[in-house]
């Protein structure tokens, strides 16, 4: 049985990294400009205007880029997706640095990644383990689909793929088997940029590689030759179970949610874990969470080109509204840490009060 999660930036949020496009927006933008390029000046003056400082997602930033294109020529956009790619390596870089991750929330990752239907309605959840029992007596394995730069899920299990998650009583196991980090690392062939073609509205720039081999995502992974785009499709087509988290299902990404199709018209089941805090409805408010999860359900069926299918393929989708799902404390980011006071006790004296500066310690 083949369980598959596609995980977005809204992980490593969810963990209290500032990994969102407004975190990098305010970092980008408060860099030193000296040395910066006319090219570049000019984006930074564009960024700062309607169009640009009002995105939540990066697939807006993404989508917006394609749009940028229109005023430049290949060597203005060669030389601004490097820029940016750099800029946000470092960035990223930074961010992951801060987390300490030395709490150890291994067991507790894996107990979700093995349960995530519990987190769903009654009735739901005894529709899925009717669904997955015919699966019963068999291995289970699990791959996770990261569109994240970081490391945070290899940081949080401690180890690489493969690792077993559970034995069950019949002796079936469940493994999570690998990760895939589909837009590379923070060190190696990041992808920033569109779904396709189409979405570059600069019709000359279409024809050329250098520029479709950066901003086209696809075009990129298959510049870098690893055949990360075909393992993962051949992942999701067969898949019994998929489980987005995380993502906000948008037209950059849009392959990927079409992927889904595949397996979800012959009858997989999928879970879409949902988050948004300026949502949140009382016990008695029952009716507006449900049009607020149908909602969600026909926004990833449009994505996915779904949305003029029959009915049976939507009670295939449930949501998962807000739940507590991957919610791991994995430390105190170092910059939001308090020192605790440290005594120095000089050799022959007394403990020096905290801070102590200009104290010069004598020789034993």
């Amino acid at each position: 049985m083949n369980i598959v999660y596609l995980i977005g930036n809204g992980f490593d949020i969810n963990l209290g990294m500032k990994t969102g496009y407004k975190d990098f927006y305010n970092y980008y933008l408060n860099l030193p400009k000296d040395g910066d390029s006319d090219v570049i000046k000019s984006f930074k003056e564009e960024l700062e205007t309607e169009r640009f400082n009002n995105f939540d997602n990066w697939s807006d930033l993404e989508l917006a880029l394609g749009g940028y294109l229109e005023f430049l020529d290949t060597e203005q956009a060669v030389e601004l997706y490097e820029h940016l790619v750099e800029k946000l390596s470092e960035y990223i870089k930074l961010e992951e640095e801060r987390w300490p991750f030395n709490v150890d929330k291994k067991n507790l990752f894996c107990e979700h990644l093995i349960s995530s239907w519990q987190k769903l309605y009654p009735a739901e959840i005894t529709a899925i383990n009717t669904y997955l029992s015919q699966w019963h007596n068999q291995t289970w394995n699990i791959q996770i689909i990261t569109f994240n730069y970081s490391r945070s899920i290899e940081r949080i299990i401690q180890n690489q793929p493969p690792l077993l998650i559970k034995r069950r009583p019949n002796g079936s196991e469940t493994y999570l088997r690998s990760i895939e980090h589909i837009h590379g690392y923070v060190e190696e062939r990041m992808i920033l940029g569109v779904n396709d073609t189409s979405q570059i509205a600069n019709e000359k720039l279409r024809g050329e590689s250098r520029v479709t081999e950066r901003y086209v995502k696809s075009e990129r992974n298959k510049r870098c030759r690893t055949e990360h785009d075909a393992k993962c499709k051949k992942w999701i087509e067969e898949a019994n179970l998929i489980c987005t988290f995380g993502v906000s299902y948008g037209d950059t990404d849009k392959k990927w949610w079409e992927a889904i199709g595949t397996p979800l018209k012959k009858g997989c089941k999928m879970i879409l874990f949902a988050f948004n805090n300026e949502k949140v409805f009382t016990g008695n408010q029952i009716n507006l969470k449900y049009e607020e999860e149908d909602r969600i359900k026909d926004h990833f069926l449009k994505q996915a080109g779904l949305q003029d299918t029959k009915n049976n393929i939507k009670e295939n989708i449930y949501v998962a509204y807000n739940t507590n799902m991957f919610k791991l404390d994995i430390g105190k980011r170092v910059d939001d840490r308090k020192e605790e006071p440290v005594a120095i006790t000089v050799v022959g004296g007394e403990p020096l009060p905290f801070p102590f500066t200009g104290i010069t310690l004598p020789k034993q």
